[in-house]
């Protein structure tokens, strides 16, 4: 899997101490998923290319599942961390052409 992640985080002015620090970051992400019938176990490797507040590394991880309800219809839910730490889980609903 290629991509790219928009991420918009609350916590992070809250973090910083500060409520004008920007919330947003951009990553780009590669990785693996494995397929199963109409599941998946999905591995990705992610890297920060607009991080304007340093809260956390550089790189972080998605670890996730999904379910595909029909050919082009899936459901998932991802696991985001930063060397070990837990970020956020994430909950998905896509679409697949």
């Amino acid at each position: 899997t290629l991509g790219a992640d928009v991420f918009y985080n609350n916590a992070i002015p809250v973090r910083k101490g500060d409520p004008d620090t920007s919330k947003f970051r951009v990553g780009i992400h590669a990785g693996h998923e494995l397929i199963a019938g109409r599941n998946s176990v999905l591995f990705q490797l992610g890297y920060y290319v607009y991080r304007p507040v340093d809260v956390d590394t550089q790189m972080y991880w998605r670890l996730g599942i999904k379910h595909h309800l029909s050919d082009a219809i899936f459901i998932g839910a991802n696991l985001k961390a930063h060397l070990g730490k837990a970020d956020v889980i994430e909950w998905s609903l896509g679409y697949r052409w």
